[in-house]
């Protein structure tokens, strides 16, 4: 009887030990050498590139841009009054400029998202809605929610609603899954985090990226060291950053602050820890993330083969396009792209002041040619990166 006894435990426990091992998830950890940072990195280094320069008119003039979203055929991007769609070549299609207070109008747009048949998606968090717009400015319709959302993103026939860390009376958690259709909420993912509830809301650019297939969601956020894999019904950490051991730890968050002003002081008088993950792309080749550290953004490259180098930078040279005109990422926009690459907004005067500095006259004809310069007004170009 005791030998059955034990048999029937040692099932049970092997069952169990069975069950737990399914359930585990295991998460990779990809580690950061930002000890070895480069005080530049030059782009052919990293990848190819393409500029785009954006078509430019008296009635055709943006405001600093707020998103960027490539397809394969068009650019799309927004300031907070308007949508723009451009070519691969810088030439203005269409905007969506619908600002107003009339019912088939937004106050601003706070984020988009185009959906398969081209049309257009417009987040107002001001009036917590959602917009579908035609290109011919026509409202086609408009979903209504008690929630302060503040980025979205397309998952199939799902729109991913983020809140971030702003608790409700009925908002506990930061991700909301809309099934569009429906025109409801069915799913909630990711508990708002108490420590962070009473005062860090940072509002984010680069939260979400798919997989090729489209299959799962990648999503990345400030202050949190983790990446997650998101698919219809799951919500779950897959890969989590390790900044040379200098992760700002768990109890710093518990301490009260007043307000973010006191948090940043707190954290700057540090000046030990890194924050991340600003921005988040997985290539097929590596890894790409932008955190802060010391008070200034950095870019990691770091290669799927453990072997090959990591680039770790804050200042990127375009040598070839633009004859090594520097961009310091501390003061510049990054947008990761579904495709794999990486948009980053270029000020035109900014490089016209480098223009002048220079010594070469070939090397300035070659750069106002490559920005077909004509004006102070003239709208940003864009840097298309391709990683290696």
């Amino acid at each position: 009887m005791k030998i059955i006894v034990l048999c029937l435990g040692i099932l049970t426990l092997f069952s169990a030990c069975k069950n737990e091992a399914k359930d585990y998830i295991e998460v990779q950890p990809i580690n950061v050498k930002i000890s070895s940072i480069q005080s530049d990195v030059s782009l052919t280094d990293i990848g190819g590139a393409t500029i785009v320069p954006l078509q430019t008119s008296d009635t055709l003039l943006i405001n600093e841009i707020t998103r960027i979203h490539n397809s394969k055929d068009y650019i799309y991007l927004s300031d907070l009054s308007s949508i723009y769609k451009f070519s691969y070549k810088g030439e203005f299609i269409s905007r969506i400029n619908k600002q107003g207070t009339g019912p088939d109008e937004y106050i601003n747009v706070s984020d988009f998202q185009i959906d398969d048949d081209g049309n257009v998606w417009v987040l107002c968090r001001n009036t917590h809605s959602l917009y579908l717009y035609s290109w011919d400015n026509h409202l086609k319709r408009k979903l209504n929610f008690d929630l302060w959302v503040e980025n979205i993103f397309l998952f199939k026939e799902n729109m991913l609603l983020y809140t971030g860390n702003e608790i409700g009376k009925d908002n506990k958690n930061q991700l909301h899954l809309l099934d569009i259709d429906k025109g409801n909420i069915v799913n909630h993912f990711k508990a708002v985090d108490e420590y962070q509830s009473g005062y860090l809301h940072v509002m984010g650019t680069n939260l979400f990226q798919t997989t090729d297939n489209d299959t799962i969601c990648y999503f990345s956020q400030l202050f949190n060291d983790t990446v997650y894999s998101i698919t219809p019904n799951s919500f779950h950490p897959e890969y989590v950053f390790n900044w040379e051991g200098k992760n700002i730890p768990k109890d710093f968050y518990s301490e009260k602050y007043q307000d973010i002003m006191d948090f940043f002081q707190h954290l700057n008088a540090k000046n030990a820890y890194v924050y991340g993950v600003s921005s988040f792309l997985e290539t097929n080749n590596s890894f790409w993330v932008t955190y802060f550290y010391q008070g200034k953004c950095y870019c990691g490259i770091i290669p799927k083969d453990k072997e090959s180098e990591q680039f770790v930078f804050n200042q990127l040279r375009i040598d070839g396009l633009l004859e090594n005109y520097p961009v310091n990422l501390s003061e510049s926009s990054i947008f990761t792209q579904n495709s794999g690459e990486v948009v980053i907004p270029l000020d035109v005067m900014s490089i016209m002041e480098y223009v002048d500095k220079l010594s070469d006259e070939s090397s300035k004809r070659k750069i106002i040619e490559s920005i077909h310069y004509y004006s102070d007004d003239q709208n940003p170009l864009l840097l298309i990166v391709v990683p290696k």
